[in-house]
């Protein structure tokens, strides 16, 4: 069977460390809001981070299974993880060379952390909502205004990425720092939980950006340069959550005197489906996701990995029983963590929206 191509040795010992750290702090980030800092920053102390150097599909293979292995023990981490990931993709994509020598180094070893920020302009360019954030150019940048809701992985000293329109026909993208002036952030712990992900509404009130920070004048040319990756790597918490199913399953499998045989599904059927979609995933990688040729690709194993995790979760509850249903459980965790995975950008709708408007019509 194919695998990603990533240094094992190395592999394993992001693994370890994964384990160690997340398992003790899996339901206190879910439900407490405690933020694995630690964890991250480790993890760039380690290179799990670093794509200098490495071949596109090198660097997409390593980024996709640390977020798959992440997504085993939580998937608040592992969403953390993509989201720091994801932003280091939109430098290294890019031509901006003031931010490529001063801010990609940092970010590749977890000095300083990253969001995206792209949910409203992701939407946007799905024809789902207006763009929200507004730019007036000078001769040093841009004065941004405008919001821009549901940032994760940000906070004081932090980094997230935006997208803002000059006019109908020129939007620019840019890196934000969290400690701007004019920059107001309100946090979001109600959650039903991964309420450890710093997630924060962004209110940007005349904030100047200079030139050296811009990704792109050109934002609607660059997008599809990205999105592939975007959301093909998301697709690795769908697989890693799928696999810490069956593997639940598989150990409950007896209970009862082998009454789980009822519910009609098995654990190997299970992981019959996620090796094919992991082999998939494997030749998308291989391939490259840079471009809209990937996209469509892209989004299809995103679907099926979102789709596949809730049948699983929810199949790894049911095996469970009534020990399943403690607030506290792994299976209620990942039952919640699987919808998470089902409602972020781009949701599950979005995705056969996206499927659906790009079918030729007879």
């Amino acid at each position: 069977m194919s695998t990603f191509s990533v240094e094992s040795e190395e592999m394993t010992l992001f693994e370890k460390l994964l384990e160690k750290e997340l398992i003790p702090v899996a339901c206190k980030v879910d439900e407490e809001g405690y933020y694995p800092e630690t964890v991250l920053r480790s993890l760039g102390e380690m290179g799990a981070f670093r794509v200098s150097g490495l071949s596109p599909h090198v660097a997409l293979s390593k980024r996709m299974k640390l977020i798959e292995l992440s997504s085993r023990y939580c998937v608040s981490t592992s969403f953390l993880i993509w989201c720091h990931t994801t932003a280091i993709s939109f430098i290294h994509n890019s031509n901006a060379e003031y931010l490529k020598t001063s801010l990609l180094p940092l970010l590749e070893t977890g000095q300083v952390l990253a969001g995206t920020g792209l949910s409203n302009p992701m939407k946007y360019y799905a024809g789902m909502e207006p763009l929200r954030m507004k730019a007036t150019m000078n001769s040093d940048g841009f004065i941004i205004n405008g919001i821009t809701p549901f940032v994760s992985n940000v906070g004081p000293g932090h980094w997230f990425g935006i997208i803002a329109q000059i006019n109908e026909d020129q939007r620019i993208m840019a890196m934000v720092d969290c400690n701007i002036k004019g920059l107001r952030m309100t946090d979001h712990k109600d959650f039903s939980g991964l309420n450890g992900t710093r997630s924060y509404t962004c209110r940007f009130d005349e904030v100047f950006i200079p030139n050296e920070l811009v990704i792109s004048v050109r934002a609607d040319e660059f997008i599809p340069m990205i999105r592939s990756e975007f959301v093909l790597s998301q697709s690795g918490m769908g697989l890693g959550l799928v696999q810490t199913s069956v593997d639940s399953m598989s150990k409950a499998m007896n209970k009862q005197n082998e009454t789980n045989k009822y519910i009609g599904i098995s654990p190997d059927e299970l992981a019959k489906e996620l090796n094919e979609l992991r082999q998939q995933a494997v030749l998308l990688c291989e391939k490259g996701a840079s471009g809209e040729e990937a996209f469509i690709p892209a989004v299809q194993l995103r679907l099926r990995s979102a789709e596949l995790a809730l049948r699983a979760t929810q199949t790894a509850f049911l095996y469970h029983g009534a020990a399943g249903y403690y607030r506290k459980s792994d299976c209620m965790r990942r039952l919640r963590e699987a919808l998470f995975v089902a409602v972020v950008t781009p949701a599950v709708k979005h995705l056969k929206r996206i499927l659906r408007e790009s079918t030729p019509r007879a």
